[in-house]
């Protein structure tokens, strides 16, 4: 066997050995929303956008953008190439009731953000696709590395062309995270042998 083939042997049987229930091939990174089931990982803005789920606990990630800047306490989130309305404070449900807020003293536009919260359907005090926030997590990353995914505790960076991967966990876990991860790369690898 040539030298190349022995190499795409050894990277496969590693695949299948460190990722264990994760295959190379497995679909759980594109995640597919529906109204019934909450995905796993955090998504874009424009994945949350194109196939919305209401009213429904999720976490999306992006830029903060217009902090401060509008006449209400929300501040814009952008990824994907699209554009959320997050909801920070003065989130009124229907019937009267009032979320409690979630603090934005830490965070500035520009900052990369992972959000928990809800989508929202039109109602007496919000619009559609208003973002209800219950928590905001700051992604402090260096200069340049942009969040690309999230997969459980594990976050995808983009340096221009490079993938910059921050895992955390025991090993199963930060297999299962690269995996999820690196998925379209496994696969082009895979199908490149």
């Amino acid at each position: 066997m040539s030298k190349i083939k022995v190499f795409v042997v050894l990277v496969l049987v590693a695949c299948f050995s460190i990722f264990g229930a994760v295959s190379c091939d497995d679909d759980s990174s594109s995640t597919t929303v529906n109204e019934s089931e909450k995905p796993e990982v955090a998504l874009s803005v424009s994945k949350l956008l194109e196939n919305p789920v209401y009213d429904t606990g999720v976490e999306i990630y992006g830029e903060v953008n217009l902090l401060g800047q509008l006449d209400c306490p929300c501040f814009e989130l952008a990824s994907g190439g699209e554009r959320v309305r997050v909801w920070y404070d003065l989130m009124v449900e229907d019937d009267g009731t009032e979320r409690a807020s979630v603090g934005v003293e830490r965070i500035a536009n520009g900052d990369s953000v992972v959000i928990t919260g809800e989508l929202k359907t039109e109602g007496k005090y919000r619009l559609i696709n208003d973002f209800w926030a219950s928590s905001i997590e700051i992604k402090h990353i260096a200069e340049g590395l942009i969040l690309e995914k999230k997969y459980g505790d594990g976050n995808l960076y983009k340096a221009g062309e490079i993938n910059v991967v921050m895992l955390s966990g025991n090993y199963y876990e930060m297999g299962q995270q690269y995996g999820n991860l690196l998925k379209a790369e496994l696969n082009s690898f895979y199908e490149a042998t």
